[in-house]
């Protein structure tokens, strides 16, 4: 029953973030600005710092492939980004201290990273892209301000809750 637990937290928070978009209007941000939780690359950035790095690019793989097909029209642009990005976190927080507030900092610059590489094959792909202005203010400082609250939220009982189970496996 355990082993069945960390694959349905990811999948509550990959359902999330379609979920938080439909039923969290945030009042400051205007019509033209919106936001894009990336709830559950934050959660396999935590199981790689908070338990493995394997299990973390085992999920990531699953996760960016379901993201592709639910999401987006071009299947590889999440099955690539989410292990890559859940690899070198997990590498970056073991040589930096390993506290929450770093943990959520290079969360952040994971999503920024992220956002950039999204960006980036939507000029190769799309005609008409948003011009890089227009990304910075409709679309990155609001998708890094919600991400930032939702990691504020979920990093401490996340890591309690991937402790727990990481010390439980190793039992």
């Amino acid at each position: 029953m355990r082993r069945f637990l960390l694959p349905v937290v990811v999948l509550f928070f990959f359902i999330m973030e379609s979920t938080v978009v439909d039923l969290v209007l945030i009042p400051s941000f205007s019509e033209d600005m919106y936001y894009v939780p990336r709830f559950t690359l934050l959660v396999l950035i935590f199981i790689a710092v908070y338990v493995r790095d394997q299990l973390a690019i085992a999920y990531a793989i699953c996760f960016g492939l379901l993201h592709d097909i639910v999401y987006t029209e071009v299947l590889g642009i999440y099955l690539f980004a989410y292990p890559f990005l859940a690899l070198i976190s997990g590498r970056a927080l073991r040589i930096l201290q390993n506290n929450a507030f770093v943990v959520l900092l290079i969360g952040m610059l994971s999503i920024s990273v992220l956002e950039f590489y999204v960006y980036g094959i939507q000029l190769v792909i799309n005609p008409d892209p948003l011009s890089f202005y227009e990304f910075i203010n409709r679309r990155f400082l609001p998708t890094l301000a919600v991400n930032s609250i939702a990691g504020l939220v979920i990093i401490f009982p996340l890591k309690l809750f991937l402790t727990r189970l990481k010390k439980q496996t190793e039992d």
